[in-house]
């Protein structure tokens, strides 16, 4: 039993230590990358340095979907390339909330619509001269008599009542 763990301990551990290696591997390879990079831009920006000290200068800078090319006044170009897109990084920690902020000035108020004692509407305090009710109107003529309906039916007679 202690060997059979002792060899699983054993396995772990050399799987680890290869995972951790690729890892390595790769990281390496990345730094690696890197560093041709800047090296190689650095050797642009120092071969435009001195040719700016010469007296060359830049007449035209022109971007386009692979970086910059840079034109100097002697007819030299250096292109100067857009690495490639890296992977999106982890997101940030939210930042703290900021401080309220003062308070604003106060506000106009709206529009005041009454009806004075007079009758009219007042805007503001401002007699409108619009009547807020209508005059009555004059009263319309008169309609037509109706015709006579037909006469009812004849009711039944009545029960006599005997007194005493």
């Amino acid at each position: 039993m202690y060997k059979k763990l002792k060899f699983i301990i054993a396995g772990v551990a050399i799987v680890a230590g290869l995972a951790s290696a690729v890892s390595c591997q790769d990281l390496s390879k990345d730094v690696a990358d890197l560093g041709n990079r800047v090296s190689t831009l650095e050797n642009t920006v120092k071969d435009l340095q001195s040719k700016i000290s010469a007296g060359a200068v830049i007449t035209n800078v022109a971007s386009s979907a692979e970086g910059v090319t840079v034109t100097l006044s002697d007819g030299k170009t250096f292109k100067i390339t857009n690495g490639a897109k890296g992977d999106k990084g982890d997101k940030g920690d939210t930042g703290a909330t900021g401080a309220t902020g003062a308070t604003g000035a106060a506000g106009t108020p709206g529009t005041v619509i009454t009806i004075g004692e007079n009758g009219n509407w007042f805007i503001d305090g401002v007699d409108t001269g619009l009547k807020a009710a209508g005059k009555d109107g004059k009263d319309g003529k008169d309609g037509q008599d109706g015709k006579d309906g037909k006469d009812g039916l004849n009711g039944q007679d009545g029960k006599d009542v005997k007194t005493a």
